[in-house]
């Protein structure tokens, strides 16, 4: 298994590990005692932001080790990274704002929060193997 796929599995599985945790505490510090209903709700499922913030420190943690280590970063992986990046602090956001949450900010359309968490996986994937190639 090359140092690239690595990389991108350790990410993936950190970025799973947030989700859970960040559930796991949402719902400990909601939940009431003898209260009904379940404390977590659909707005709790935008996972693409915590994504994206990963792999953002995923990447710069990646360029900082290469530049230490004086290593070259090619051109294809500087694209690779703005694309990711302007997709992950533009579009989506942008995407959030007019397909996804209504008037007060809350889902509307689970459908399109998917689509939000599977582009920030993708983001996170993009960001993590652009910097992981440095290790080849």
């Amino acid at each position: 298994m090359t140092i690239t796929w690595l990389s991108v599995a350790y990410t993936i599985a950190i970025a799973v590990g947030v989700v859970l945790l960040e559930g796991w505490l949402t719902f400990a510090s909601r939940v009431t005692r003898g209260g009904p209903g379940f404390p977590l709700h659909l707005d709790d499922a935008a996972w693409w932001i915590e994504w994206v913030v990963t792999g953002t420190v995923a990447l710069a943690i990646f360029l900082i080790l290469s530049a230490h280590e004086h290593k070259p970063i090619g051109g294809g992986q500087i694209v690779a990274v703005i694309i990711a990046m302007f997709a992950g602090y533009a579009l989506l956001p942008l995407m959030a704002n007019i397909r996804c949450l209504d008037d007060d900010g809350k889902v509307k359309s689970i459908g399109w929060l998917i689509t939000l968490n599977i582009a920030a996986i993708l983001i996170l994937t993009a960001a993590v193997t652009a910097g992981a190639k440095v290790y080849e």
